[in-house]
């Protein structure tokens, strides 16, 4: 499947506020709260891209059909989980190598838990494991009625049966104790609708989404910033979803400015090792320096950013020599 740019541009995008995110959350002294309330976009953007790009990528099997297309695709996607254990070995090592303790180190892996970020690792994997039921029902919901009955269950399920409150699981079911991500299910699934039925029209973004940012970006800036605070929620999802529609349409204005845009896919197309190790040399940094102006902040910011980058081609081509040698 051709690589779609205008996915990989709002991943660049989403990647970058990430990192500016989690800038202001660790030297609050610098924070714009202003700036720092907009930030809240990113998951939700991810979430809903992801659903897009695999439904893009199941279309190509002509003859999806269980077990064995579910199979193929959840073998493909857990690989993740691969990049995921390296970073996650490599953050405690780096931040515990004083207090080495192995069982520790297996926990916080299972648990996702060595970087505060690694919650996102977990959900993106609860997404690709119910992805393949959700594509199927959607594919075969071939008239209007059933299409608008299975949305408005995945939206009502999303928000009702998943709380999984105090219970005590081998696997931590975050964000906010929900199973799925709470509403960043709905996000998923309406993903996987805008390629199925909307056939990637964005027009059928764009409009709804002009009323629907007003009202929400309105309620953000009167409460405060509080619709946030309990992320996920309906009105944080759908205010990510909303921007998400008005920045796609007006993305072919970005090609104007070229470096601008190739340089925002690029992120975009590396955009899960910026977010596996960007954290990880954020905290490493502030120990030898602590930003002090704004200026130390975008140097912060570009280091975590090139840091993660290098990881990423020196991972990649360790690969391919392991793979060279292992054909010999």
């Amino acid at each position: 499947m051709k690589r779609q740019s205008w996915i990989d541009v709002l991943k660049g995008i989403a990647i970058l506020t990430v990192v500016i995110d989690h800038s202001f959350f660790l030297f609050p002294k610098l924070r714009v709260n202003l700036l720092w309330q907009h930030t809240y976009f990113s998951i939700a953007w991810f979430i809903f891209l992801s659903g897009v790009a695999n439904t893009l990528s199941a279309q190509k099997n002509t003859d999806w059909k269980f077990p064995g297309s579910y199979l193929h695709f959840w073998k493909k996607r857990f690989s993740i989980l691969i990049p995921y254990i390296i970073a996650s070995v490599t953050a405690y090592l780096f931040l515990y190598n004083d207090k080495f303790d192995l069982k520790e180190l297996i926990r916080q892996t299972l648990f996702f838990s060595a970087q505060p970020t690694y919650y996102f690792i977990n959900l993106i994997c609860q997404m690709y494991l119910i992805f393949p039921l959700l594509f199927t029902l959607v594919k075969s919901a071939i008239n209007r009625r059933l299409r608008i009955f299975l949305s408005l269950a995945v939206f009502f399920l999303s928000l009702a049966i998943f709380p999984l409150g105090n219970i005590l699981l081998i696997w931590p079911f975050s964000p906010a104790g929900r199973l799925l991500g709470s509403t960043y299910l709905s996000a998923f699934f309406l993903g996987i609708l805008f390629v199925l039925k909307g056939k990637l029209n964005k027009k059928l973004l764009f409009f709804p989404s002009i009323p629907v940012f007003i009202f929400l970006e309105y309620l953000l800036l009167s409460t405060n910033n509080n619709f946030v605070g309990l992320a996920p929620n309906v009105f944080q999802v759908f205010w990510a979803l909303s921007l998400l529609g008005i920045t796609s349409y007006l993305l072919p204005l970005l090609k104007f400015i070229k470096s601008v845009y190739h340089s925002l896919a690029f992120l975009g197309k590396h955009s899960l090792y910026i977010y596996l190790y960007h954290y990880l040399i954020l905290v490493l940094l502030s120990k030898i320096i602590t930003p002090s102006t704004f200026l130390d902040l975008f140097f912060f910011v570009v280091s975590a950013v090139a840091g993660s980058l290098t990881i990423d081609y020196l991972y990649q081509r360790l690969m391919k020599l392991t793979s060279r040698r292992l054909t010999f």
